[in-house]
């Protein structure tokens, strides 16, 4: 089956909505999806942005990849998989990062097929987040812990703590310029309405 990988377009965004509630009901989380949809015309895409990595540089990070149960089989996810990695590797990329459940075994071996290294089992590292009342508890906590007023105690010597500044993100075929994000690509099969992707997503 032949498609087409292309930049996605603002009117593609109903089409990457339907497919991320889709997505989401294959990962068996449908209720975390709360944004609406209508239509149906686009069979695949992936969504990508721009990370750092002290010890490596420059990464890209693939959020999704998703393709139609219809459509599965014949290579569109692998295209879209390697459009990603080619704006990658266009913008000095030293990585393509993405996460996988546990019970996902297809999809598992379809990436570790493709060169893909499991970080869990070789270097035993674990994903976390903070979400809703924890993350705004943390960031409650740092403005309680680092009072700029306080001045120290007698004979308590004073220390600074930092963040770097973001990294500055490429736009394709440039150098660095200002951070953000990179659109994505949508699929289309021939024949069939294209298949696209919203900024940040590929098809």
């Amino acid at each position: 089956m032949e498609c087409v990988v292309r930049p996605c377009r603002a009117e593609d965004c109903v089409e990457v909505v339907r497919m991320i509630k889709e997505l989401a009901e294959f990962e068996k989380l449908p209720d975390q999806v709360q944004i609406n949809d209508q239509g149906h015309t686009v069979v695949g895409y992936g969504l990508y942005f721009f990370t750092y990595s002290t010890w490596k540089g420059r990464n890209i990070y693939m959020e999704d990849l998703y393709v139609m149960p219809e459509f599965r089989g014949k290579g569109i996810g692998k295209k879209l998989m390697s459009k990603i990695a080619e704006i990658g590797v266009e913008n000095r990329c030293t990585q393509m990062k993405f996460v996988v459940l546990d019970w996902n075994q297809a999809a598992i071996d379809f990436y570790q097929g493709q060169g893909a290294v499991d970080l869990t089992a070789a270097e035993g590292w674990h994903f976390f987040h903070f979400e809703g009342d924890a993350l705004e508890q943390l960031a409650q906590a740092s403005d309680v812990a680092t009072s700029p007023n306080s001045p120290p105690r007698a004979g308590e010597r004073t220390q600074e703590s930092w963040l770097p500044a973001p990294t500055p993100l490429p736009e394709p075929g440039r150098e660095p310029r200002s951070p953000g994000s990179q659109p994505q690509l949508p699929s289309q099969s021939r024949g069939e309405n294209p298949g696209v992707l919203p900024p940040t997503p590929l098809l």
